[in-house]
Parts: C-alpha cells; sequence; structure tokens
C-alpha cells in the first residue's frame, strides 16, 4: 500500500530566526492579497515568499514569480536562513487549537515523503474536485523550484495506534520549534531522529491507504511533475526525488482530528423568501425559530437533528430549521450516477431541492458564497449584506471516507478539515 519514508528536511535556522510565528504562512489557496502583504511585512523570510511569491509588471519566461520564489530559496540555503537536516527523518507535528464546536484539542501528525501513486491505485484516494488552473500554477513553481514548500494533508487508518504509539515516545522533550498563527493555532515540530522507529513507522504504512483531507492540487501536482520527468528520463528506477511529495499523515481515528461546516450565504434575492419557503415545504418538514436567534442556538438545534439532515435557514427577519422527510433520500432529483453515500450528503440534499434550483431560476441573478463562521454569515444578513444563509452540520468523518471508497468526491465545499497544515514548518528539496 503506502510507501512513506523519511527525508532530509530543511528547515529555518534557530541561530538566525528569535520567532517562528513570524515566518510560517497557511496554504497559499487560503491568502488573500491583503493577508498577502501582511505577511511580507511581517518578516522578510516569511514563507508566502516561497508559497506565493507576488507578480509584477513586466514578467517573463526567465522572471516571474516562479523563478523568483525559486530564486529566493536559494539565497536562504546559501545564507543559512534555511538548514537542511544531514539524515534522513519523520518529523512530529502536533496542532493545539480551540473552537467553539470543539473546545481545546491537539492534533497529531506525521511529516513524511510519500511516494505519488494515479488514483486508479486506490492507494491514494481523493475526496474533492481539483481545477486545473491551480493544478497549473502549482506545477510551474514546482519545476522552478524543484522543491515542496507545504505538505498535502493525508488521512490513515490505525485503530490500535501503531505510529501513534511510536510518535509519543519521540515527543518526550521541548519541541525543536513552536509557532502561533494569527487563529490562535499553535504548531509544533519534533524531528524523530530514530533508525528503528522511522523503519517501525515505514512498515505499517506498508499496510494502509492514504485518504487526502486537504492540499488535492498539490498533490495531482506532484503526480503530474513525477509524470514530466519520468517522460523525459532514458532510465526511471522509481527511486527518483520526484517519485514522493510531502504529506501530513494524521490518524483518521484522532480525537484531535476536526470537520467544520461550511455555510452558504446567498446575495440578491434568490426568488425570494417566500418562493423559498413553498419549494422548501414540499421536501422538509419547517420549523420557524426565533427572529432573532443565535447562529450558536441555531447550530446546536441542528446538531440535535444531525442525523435527520436538518438546515438553518435564517432571512433578515425570521429563522427557521429544515429536516429533510425520510422518502427525500430517494427522490429522483438526486444524482442517479452517484452512490447513496453521495446522495445523502447534506451539501447534496441542499443544494439538489433548494439553492440549485434557486440559483437557476433567480432574476436578477444571486450569487452565493462559502462562509466559515456561522455568527459572521448571519451578522451580514441582519446587516443588509447578504439576503439569507443556510447553515449546515460538518460533514461527518465516516460520510467523507464512504464517498472516497465509493470511488468518488465530495460536493465542493462540502468539508473544511481544521486546522490548516501551515507552510514553512518543515520543507523538503528534491535536489
Amino acid at each position: 500500500m503506502a510507501d512513506v519514508r523519511p527525508f532530509q528536511g530543511a528547515r529555518y535556522n534557530p541561530d538566525r530566526l528569535s520567532d517562528y510565528s513570524a515566518v510560517i504562512a497557511p496554504p497559499y489557496d487560503v491568502i488573500s492579497d491583503r493577508y498577502r502583504e501582511e505577511l511580507l511585512d511581517r518578516h522578510p523570510h516569511n514563507a508566502v515568499r516561497l508559497v506565493l511569491s507576488q507578480e509584477r509588471e513586466g514578467d517573463s519566461e526567465a522572471d516571474n514569480k516562479y523563478t523568483r520564489a525559486a530564486s529566493t530559496l536559494r539565497t536562504w540555503i546559501a545564507d543559512s536562513i534555511l538548514l537542511e537536516d544531514s539524515t534522513d527523518s519523520f518529523y512530529v507535528y502536533d496542532q493545539t487549537y480551540d473552537t467553539s464546536a470543539t473546545g481545546r484539542r491537539t492534533r497529531r501528525g506525521l511529516i513524511a515523503a510519500v511516494r505519488v501513486e494515479p488514483w486508479e491505485k486506490g492507494i491514494i484516494r481523493p475526496h474533492e474536485q481539483t481545477f486545473p488552473k491551480a493544478t497549473r500554477d502549482r506545477l510551474q513553481l514546482l519545476r522552478a523550484s524543484r522543491a515542496n514548500f507545504s505538505t498535502v494533508f493525508g488521512l490513515y487508518d490505525d485503530p490500535e495506534q501503531r505510529v501513534e504509539s511510536i510518535l509519543r515516545l519521540c515527543t518526550a522533550g521541548a519541541p525543536d520549534m513552536e509557532a502561533t498563527d494569527d487563529d490562535g493555532v499553535v504548531h509544533r515540530v519534533w524531528r524523530m531522529d530514530c533508525a528503528s522507529a522511522s523503519a517501525e513507522v515505514h512498515s505499517a504504512f506498508s499496510e494502509w491507504e492514504i485518504l487526502i483531507a486537504d492540499g488535492h492540487h498539490r498533490y495531482e501536482t506532484a503526480l503530474a511533475y513525477r509524470n514530466e520527468v519520468r517522460g523525459q528520463s532514458s532510465s526511471w528506477t522509481g527511486e527518483e526525488p520526484e517519485n514522493f511529495t510531502l504529506m501530513t499523515l494524521v490518524n483518521l481515528r484522532s480525537p484531535g482530528l476536526t470537520i467544520l461546516p461550511t455555510h452558504r450565504l446567498l446575495h440578491g434575492n434568490g426568488g425570494g423568501v417566500t418562493d423559498i419557503l413553498t419549494r422548501a415545504e414540499i421536501f422538509f418538514d419547517i420549523k420557524e425559530l426565533p427572529a432573532t436567534i443565535a447562529a450558536s442556538q441555531a447550530l446546536d438545534l441542528l446538531k440535535q437533528s444531525a442525523d435527520a439532515h436538518s438546515f438553518g435557514f435564517v432571512t433578515p427577519h425570521r429563522a427557521f430549521q429544515m429536516t429533510a422527510r425520510p422518502q427525500l433520500l430517494s427522490h429522483p432529483l438526486l444524482p442517479d450516477d452517484k452512490s447513496e453515500a453521495y446522495r445523502k450528503l447534506d451539501v447534496t440534499l441542499l443544494h439538489a431541492f433548494i439553492l440549485d434550483p434557486v440559483l437557476r431560476q433567480s432574476d436578477p441573478v444571486s450569487e452565493l458564497t462559502y462562509i466559515k463562521d456561522a455568527e459572521e454569515g448571519v451578522a451580514a444578513v441582519r446587516d443588509g449584506q447578504g439576503s439569507m444563509v443556510f447553515l449546515l452540520n460538518a460533514t461527518r468523518l465516516d460520510e467523507v471516507l464512504a464517498v472516497a471508497r465509493a470511488g468518488e468526491k465530495m460536493p465542493h465545499k462540502a468539508t473544511y478539515f481544521y486546522p490548516k497544515v501551515f507552510s514553512g514548518i518543515v520543507m523538503r528539496k528534491l535536489s
């Protein structure tokens, strides 16, 4: 199954850095232009200079944001800003976080080099759709830099916690690095400097497959680059560095693993609240809630009905709870080319019976945006910044696994694994 190996990590030099918090950065795809400027101003060696270098007027094939990121990497290595470890190692990566939905938790991961495999082998499984534009962007960066600046986030199933028991032995002392991000998440890393422990970890993973939780574009980029380089080679052993990519691997049974919901905020009249309620009454049992109900209270009600496929619906002056009728799961409006696991997802039901018809029929055209914070969505509607918001329960992990094992990918914005794995923690050069 999965081929998971130690590698020579490239990390920030502690003798050249007083505050790791100033140099780490979230994944490239959640960094806005404004936030990139904040990170650039925060520290001259912030990892955003590698993962999301700036475009400039007059960029050319020889001088562009990708070549500049590669040049920055070479300079930082030459100046000993980054140091490459002398031997192959695994790295333990803890993220301690606190949300209103979960309380305080720690998610423990293993940073490793993982052999890239085509999807059809079933060794590495996706769960999200990808978009060619994003993959092309990451491929250009990988070609220029020949380095992994960020990790793919993968899940494995270890019911006996074999790997975690090994990792516990390697984290008894102080971490090699500690940083706190802007959301208050504390990141800690330990280097595993034990050959026998590394061999045990490698052996355990040879029995398991990996489900990608986040970083699908980075994985597809690694696979495309491997195929590209292999096609140009006259001899190929399978041991070349392009055969592997950087991953953070977490046991899917870990109590620190969290999926948060992504809510739907509608801009525009959406056909009107009355029309939506009229349509919803055909498919859902509808209960009116206090007009001023707090988002947290609405979410608590949804959690109590999580197995019944229940949604919150908040408008400027009213609020409702919609619960799917049991017969809805076999309705012909649901996609008949999808598995039962896909058809009964909350996101599938909401879009099939309400959102997609509303968006097709609204005049003028309504716009849908995706938000993580329910309080923010409800406030936007009540402040006139949105017309209505649909609140959802988080997708359960067993639902994600069922869809992936059916050979399918989840609907758009169906999962939000929290927290994100950051860039600047441990990097990997391919040279």
